[in-house]
C-alpha cells in the first residue's frame, strides 16, 4: 500500500499523521519520506513516453532515420534535461550528471 500526501500547512500535517495513525496496519513496519515540492504522478511520467514516441515516429519520417524510443529519449534529456551535481563513483569528483525523468518536480 502506498498514499502520498501533499501538505500545505501545519494542520494538514496534523491530519495526515492522524489518518495514518488511525488506518495504518501496524502489524507492518512503515517507512516515510518527505520532501519539498509536488511529485509528478504515474500518468505525468506515462505522458513523457507517449511524447517520446511521437517525437521518434516524426523524426522516422525522415529519410535516413531509423531511431528507436531510447535513443530519441537520451537525446532529449542530453539536449534540453536538467543537470545535477553529482560525484564521480571513482574519483568522487564533482561532475554533473542528467536529472532522471521520475526524480523531476511537477509545476
Amino acid at each position: 500500500m502506498a498514499e502520498a500526501w501533499v501538505c500545505r500547512d501545519e494542520q494538514q500535517l496534523v491530519f495526515c499523521f492522524e489518518h495514518l495513525r488511525k488506518y495504518w496496519d501496524w502489524s507492518k513496519p512503515i517507512s516515510i519520506e518527505w520532501h519539498d515540492g509536488v511529485k509528478k504522478s504515474l500518468g505525468q511520467l506515462a505522458l513523457i513516453h507517449v511524447w517520446i514516441r511521437l517525437i521518434t515516429q516524426h523524426m522516422n519520417k525522415l529519410p535516413g532515420n531509423d531511431y528507436d524510443e531510447e535513443t530519441v529519449k537520451t537525446y532529449l534529456k542530453r539536449r534540453f534535461g536538467t543537470r545535477i551535481e553529482s560525484r564521480d563513483l571513482v574519483t568522487g569528483e564533482p561532475m554533473a550528471a542528467l536529472k532522471s525523468y521520475a526524480r523531476y518536480d511537477r509545476g
